[in-house]
């Protein structure tokens, strides 16, 4: 659930696209913390792959991972994917449908 403020200009950010608000949200910490490196989690509901994908571009040395929870039956080859995490490795990114499938890219 988002949070806002309607004195900062938050509240305004519960209309911005899915995508648009994950990268407000990520992309500063990503500039606040240059040495860490970070595994996204989603799902493919809303517009995580595409969102995810912006940021491993831009950011490639930080983002380790990519995990996809598959909430809409898409498959990995889906044109959906390739688009989103295009020129994001392959090794990089991982659709999943239970938790179990993803133990070992978090390690």
């Amino acid at each position: 659930m988002k949070q806002f403020r309607v004195k900062d200009g938050s509240f305004l950010a519960l209309f911005e696209s899915p995508e648009k608000y994950k990268l407000s949200v990520i992309e500063p910490m990503l500039r606040q913390f240059p040495q860490r490196r970070f595994i996204l989690v989603g799902d493919s509901g809303e517009r995580d792959p595409e969102a995810y994908g912006v940021l491993a571009r831009k950011h490639p040395e930080q983002i380790q991972r990519i995990l996809i929870r598959n909430v809409t039956g898409e498959g990995p080859t889906a044109p959906r994917y390739q688009a989103a995490l295009k020129d994001v490795p392959a090794e990089k990114w991982r659709i999943f449908e239970m938790p179990e499938e993803i133990r070992d890219a978090v390690k």
